[in-house]
């Protein structure tokens, strides 16, 4: 890596820690995010979000602008990522004050600045780094007994240990350090109090056991807990939410403001634009205004879509004015942020609306689509998985969306992540019916063209050319695999019964009666082997209309005319996509394997350049 980033090939490196400090890696630039994940005891159960210590910045700062790099240059820079005010604020307090200090008076920074002193109840002071008083015990009780501290007093010996510490005491027995850089306080004098009072109500919540020796353990609940990383709060917030009434169907308004008035999503920050600052460009934006129009603009979206009678809206935490805290206006503005994101709104109209760049709107959705999962994890196990199962789907479905800010019929395409195809080209994409590989493979490079630039048309077709030689060679894995298995059992490999493109006969079900049976009045079902398949009317109108010309082409015009004559800006594609969701539908109920599709391309056979035929003898299809 050293030689080759001398020689030039290597422009970028993202490191941890280990390796930014201690390899050769001379750079113009070096970009510092400030937080990191430390474990003290090397178990990842005990994993946390820490800072950089200062030994930690100028070692890995000091990689800008090496003096021995052996080029004429000796410029070096270093950018330390702050992703809101408050956290700039932050950083310059903790580290460019601190070593500005130490340049005035000749001194090195670390001997300038020591961890910072934290004074106990008692006046004695304790420098093991920057210290914040423990709000969250229920929480950090919960990840000890998940780690295995089963006792009052193993409990009592984990808080006293690792990056933690009691107010009180002056120092740490010997032979004991303190391990990452900031560090927690609770205070000493309530220690047991507070610890005593905090595990009656996990026990009370059902997140933890107590057995008659006194010995504690999680229960599936708590384990569920610290495995996503949530607080308490939050869990308990989400189950009362989860097993309220929730009226009408889940919509994802409701679930997305559900997540911003948790805990944890009031916690996850939201950049402050400048000019909510008072006296900033003044008589343009007045700093208060900005509360009550979040408020009002969440309460017309929830008229808007029928949500005002939820009782989610009308909480201690609803939009009822009176009731109304900081957090909970942030909550509106995070709401209504989220919901602009995930829907059809193009990205430079949200960046002009919310006063943020793309990139901080983008961090805020993967922060509440891990929100969302943690969610979707709860109402898994609370039992949505047998009783609300498409509702469960449903907080699935966001999560994913929130990542990459698409509508759901866009998922699956944003999911591909093929470079350049962005939120825009998505709606293109789905506006003509293509919403996912298998639609972007049937309409081919000549219908994509006419929807995206040349440029992303040929990475598309990339991709699909790759994806088709790794589905060959897995074909090919698998029929070498066979020929192995049936050689070991002494048997000859059956060879596949050929389909004919003449005849739906010939696929090895023609001897049912009925194969496909179409309802004149049913036009929301039809009937395939014997099993119902829900299709919507124009895909109904799409199959009425084949089945009227058995084994007849009918040209792509044909079908248009009669199916969508009212829509000018309809063409063959959309006929393509209509016909794909039909196939699709079919396998859903019938069974998605090879055989299974084999048989359904040949019923509906796609003649290139001409059009479509319904390939089914006479005995096999029913019109009632």
């Amino acid at each position: 890596m050293e030689n080759y980033l001398q020689k030039g090939e290597i422009k970028i490196i993202c490191a941890t820690t280990t390796l930014a400090m201690g390899v050769n890696l001379p750079f113009k630039n070096v970009i510092l995010s400030i937080d990191k994940i430390e474990s003290v005891t090397g178990d990842n159960k005990d994993a946390r979000l820490t800072s950089l210590t200062f030994t930690d910045i100028e070692n890995m700062g000091g990689r800008a602008g090496r003096l021995n790099s052996g080029k004429k240059e000796e410029f070096g820079r270093v950018i330390f990522i702050a992703h809101s005010l408050i956290s700039e604020c932050i950083y310059k307090n903790l580290y460019f004050n601190f070593l500005r200090d130490g340049v005035e008076k000749g001194k090195v920074a670390e001997e300038v600045i020591p961890y910072p002193e934290t004074g106990d109840v008692d006046g004695a002071g304790v420098i093991a780094g920057p210290g914040k008083r423990e709000k969250d015990l229920d929480t950090l009780l919960l990840r000890l007994i998940v780690g295995g501290k089963d006792t009052l007093d193993t409990i009592l010996a984990g808080i006293n240990e690792g990056s933690l510490r009691e107010a009180s005491s002056a120092s740490l027995p010997e032979g004991k350090e303190h391990h990452g850089y900031w560090q927690f306080i609770i205070d000493k004098k309530r220690c047991r109090e507070k610890i005593g009072d905090s595990l009656v109500r996990l026990k009370k919540e059902q997140l933890i056991t107590e057995n008659d020796r006194k010995i504690f353990s999680a229960t599936d609940a708590g384990t569920l807990v610290i495995a996503k990383g949530i607080k308490v709060d939050t869990y308990l917030y989400f189950l009362s939410w989860l097993k309220g009434s929730i009226k009408g169907e889940l919509n994802p308004l409701e679930i997305i403001f559900t997540l911003t008035l948790s805990e944890d999503g009031k916690a996850l920050p939201i950049p402050y634009p400048q000019f909510y600052r008072k006296g900033y460009k003044e008589g343009r934006y007045r700093h208060t205004d900005w509360k009550e129009i979040y408020r009002n603009k969440l309460l017309n979206l929830v008229f808007e879509l029928g949500e005002e009678g939820k009782e989610v809206y009308q909480g201690e935490h609803g939009l009822q004015k009176g009731k109304t805290g900081l957090d909970d206006y942030l909550a509106f503005k995070k709401t209504l942020l989220l919901h602009d994101w995930i829907g059809s709104r193009e990205i430079k109209s949200i960046e002009q609306e919310y006063s943020l760049y793309r990139g901080a709107v983008k961090r805020l959705g993967e922060g509440f689509s891990w929100l969302a999962d943690c969610l979707a994890a709860v109402a898994e196990d609370a039992g949505w998985k047998k009783e609300r199962e498409k509702d469960l789907e449903k907080i699935k479905c966001l999560s994913g969306r929130l990542v990459e800010g698409v509508e759901e019929e866009g998922l699956m395409l944003a999911q591909l992540h093929i470079p350049g195809l962005t939120r825009s080209y998505i709606r293109r994409l789905v506006k003509e019916g293509y919403n996912d590989e298998d639609c972007l493979r049937e309409v081919g490079e000549n219908g994509l063209e006419a929807i995206l630039p040349g440029r992303l048309v040929k990475r598309i077709q990339e991709r699909i050319k790759e994806e088709k030689r790794k589905e060959k060679k897995g074909q090919e894995q698998e029929l070498k695999k066979e020929k192995g298995n049936d050689k070991e059992m002494g048997k000859e490999k059956l060879k596949k019964k050929p389909v004919g493109e003449s005849g739906y006969e010939k696929s090895g079900i023609g001897n049912l009666q009925a194969v496909l049976e179409i309802d004149k009045r049913r036009p929301d079902r039809i009937i395939f082997e014997g099993n119902e398949v829900k299709v919507s009317a124009k895909r109904y109108a799409l199959l009425y209309f084949l089945a009227k010309h058995i084994r007849e082409v009918v040209s792509y015009n044909q079908l248009l005319e009669e199916i969508w004559k009212d829509d000018e800006n309809a063409i063959y594609t959309r006929i393509l996509e209509h016909l794909y969701q039909l196939k699709k539908n079919i396998l859903r109920v019938t069974g998605n394997n090879n055989g299974q599709k084999e048989k359904i391309n040949q019923l509906f056979r796609v003649i290139p350049g001409r059009g479509i035929m319904l390939n089914i003898g006479k005995k096999e299809l029913k019109i009632n």
